[in-house]
């Protein structure tokens, strides 16, 4: 591990970002997160920490399009829990 100009100890690995992050806001919540959960990159992906002000900022996050909720899923149920006729799975 090294150590940023904060002092914080960076893995090696994460170094650039954290060169990065004097100047780019995102890189910067990138190493904020990271950080977080300990330099865990899967960790940022499955972060619950909903109350975090960057929680909707976070990076490594499933592509918005692709997320599927539970709401959207029961919307596109009939009432015996079956899609849809009209509706494509």
């Amino acid at each position: 591990m090294m150590r940023d100009k904060l002092g914080r100890d960076v893995p090696e690995m994460y170094q650039g970002i954290a060169e990065e992050a004097e100047t780019s806001r995102a890189a910067a919540v990138k190493l904020f997160c990271l950080e977080c959960v300990g330099y865990v990159r899967t960790d940022v992906t499955g972060c619950t920490a909903t109350r975090c002000p960057l929680y909707p900022h976070r990076p490594y996050q499933v592509a918005k399009s692709r997320k599927i909720t539970a709401q959207t899923v029961q919307n596109q149920r009939g009432e015996g829990g079956r899609y849809l006729p009209s509706q494509k799975p």
